[in-house]
């Protein structure tokens, strides 16, 4: 069985994407960050969807992840980037911790997926990566 991953797996366009991957015959792999209830109601629904909590911004989570979807399958086929957040306000609102949130789950993010998730996007005969960007 081919195996997917996608963050932001537990609303929106994460959850679509993740839903239509199991319908086309994909394990999926769902990463959330505070979603637990929903994460549990869509893993209950679907039986080829496990779930994993993770901070996309934080490398020893993702360390921890990449070693949970090992010990699901040996290789990657898809891995979606749909974590994203955003905070409206004012500029001389913004707090610099909030750009830096932003800035980690936004972009630093991508960095961390790839590189921790390409030794089993390799091992994969065809590997596809995607990268969402969008505002609500």
């Amino acid at each position: 069985m081919k195996t997917a991953i996608v963050t932001g797996a537990t609303r929106g366009i994460g959850k679509s994407i993740a839903l239509a991957l199991v319908d086309d015959g994909y394990q999926v792999i769902g990463v959330y960050e505070k979603s637990k209830n929903l994460a549990e109601k869509i893993s209950q629904e679907n039986k080829n969807i496990f779930f994993f909590q993770a901070d996309v911004s934080n490398e020893t989570d993702i360390k921890r992840l990449m070693e949970f979807v090992a010990k699901k399958s040996d290789s990657v086929e898809v891995l979606v980037n749909n974590a994203g957040m955003e905070k409206y306000a004012k500029l001389e609102q913004y707090l610099l911790g909030d750009w830096n949130k932003m800035l980690r789950v936004n972009l630093t993010s991508v960095f961390l997926m790839i590189k921790n998730c390409l030794p089993l996007l390799q091992k994969a005969e065809h590997a596809v990566y995607l990268l969402i960007s969008y505002m609500e």
